[in-house]
């Protein structure tokens, strides 16, 4: 049984609607555990996939360099670390709005859960989310932090 809070249904129903108005040669990588619902879904609708199971961190690097789009379709989550990720390495991004998505993802690249087919309406805006994870980076938000914590005395 998939785990629905991660939004499995709403990715493939994603997936599915892309291929179909927007992308037709659409090509979907996965890594993971746990991906059987996901890749039977797409094999009943013909969505060409390729599965990565156990890989290591230098691999998953290779795998994230190559990707055209990355789409967040969790219900509820603390992160997604994937927003933070894609966002630093400029890949582009949908996501719903769950975690820090609305803190780091422009607007129109959120998607309405409840309403997939709003995720055809979103455009990726990688400039965007790359500045505002700048602003979480540990060297940018530490600055910010001392500036706060150490004020001149006048």
């Amino acid at each position: 049984m998939p785990k629905l809070c991660k939004g499995p249904d709403l990715f493939v129903k994603a997936v599915v609607l892309l291929k179909k108005e927007k992308y037709p040669n659409l090509k979907v990588v996965l890594t993971g555990y746990y991906r059987q619902y996901i890749m039977n879904e797409f094999k009943k609708n013909n969505i060409d996939f390729y599965f990565f199971e156990k890989v290591d961190f230098k691999i998953l690097n290779e795998l994230m360099n190559c990707l055209d789009l990355y789409i967040v379709a969790s219900r509820c989550e603390g992160g997604p670390r994937a927003i933070n990720e894609c966002s630093l390495t400029k890949i582009p991004l949908l996501s719903t709005n769950v975690g820090i998505a609305s803190l780091l993802c422009h607007p129109d690249s959120i998607f309405d859960m409840n309403n997939i087919e709003t995720i055809l309406n979103c455009t990726a805006n990688v400039e965007y989310n790359y500045k505002k994870a700048q602003l979480y980076t540990i060297k940018n938000y530490m600055k910010d932090f001392t500036k706060q914590l150490i004020k001149p005395i006048n």
